[in-house]
This record gives C-alpha cells, structure tokens and sequence, in this order.
C-alpha cells in the first residue's frame, strides 16, 4: 500500500506545486497547462511508483484499493477544485461536469504509460500536444 500512496502524493505534489507556481492573475490556460504538465512529468519522468499505482491498482486486493482510496481522493479533489474555481470565474464553461471532466483528463494523461515513447518526443511536446486538444478542441473552426 505504500507504494500505492506513494505514487499518488508525487504526482499530487507536482501538480500542487506547479499550479501555485502560476501567477494570481494566470488564466486558466496557463494553470490547466502547468497541471498538465506537472501530472505527466510526474508520471513519466519523476516517480515509477506513480506509473505503478496506475498500474496495478485495479490489480492489487480489495483491502489494499480501499487503503489507497484517501490519497487517489485527495488528489483527484485537487484537480475537481481546481477545475470547480476556473469554473466560478467563467473560465471553464458553466455546463461542463467538474468531475466527468477530471476522470476523462486523468484517464486519457494515465493512458500515456501505455504507449509513451520519449525517444519520439519529451514529455513536455507530449504535455503540449494534449493541453491544446483539451483547451482548443480538435476540430477545425469553420465559418458558418
């Protein structure tokens, strides 16, 4: 179970860290950037015990999960408050789903384990690339 919470409090701490980092007067790019960011630099750069949390967690006991859950929770209401305040200052659209939106963030940056490469790019590109899809979209605008 150690090992499990260990996980979490890196990418917990980095990603705490690099949002307080941000100025006050950040805009919800630059924050939701930074926590993007400090999630996938924690997980493919900082601490094997977070790529084995995400790992095994589904395959460890039920006892060892549950014992897990306080730390995965307090990391996942950081990212819920943090989405949940851009949202009280109408950066974040008011019909978006705080918690619909962190699961789907943390799940497709966890995916990154599974095919991440850096000798085909860093972390940071990697960071990048999915701050733009989860901040701009990805279709093309059109004029209507």
């Amino acid at each position: 179970m150690a090992i499990l919470d260990e996980g979490i409090w890196a990418v917990h701490k980095n990603m705490r860290r690099a949002v307080a980092e941000q100025a006050d007067t950040a805009g919800a790019s630059v924050v939701l950037r930074a926590a993007i960011s400090a999630h996938l630099r924690a997980l493919l750069d900082v601490s094997d015990y977070s790529s084995a949390n995400v790992r095994i967690f589904g395959q460890v006991p039920q006892s060892v999960r549950d014992a897990n859950l306080p730390a995965r929770r307090a990391y996942e209401n950081e990212w819920d408050d943090l989405l949940a305040r851009l949202q009280k200052h109408g950066e974040l659209r008011a019909d978006v789903d705080v918690r619909r939106l962190r699961l789907m963030l943390i799940g497709a940056l966890n995916a990154t384990l599974e095919w991440f490469d850096p000798s085909r790019g860093g972390v940071d590109a990697l960071a990048s690339a999915y701050a733009d899809v989860f901040l701009n979209g990805m279709l093309e605008k059109r004029k209507v």
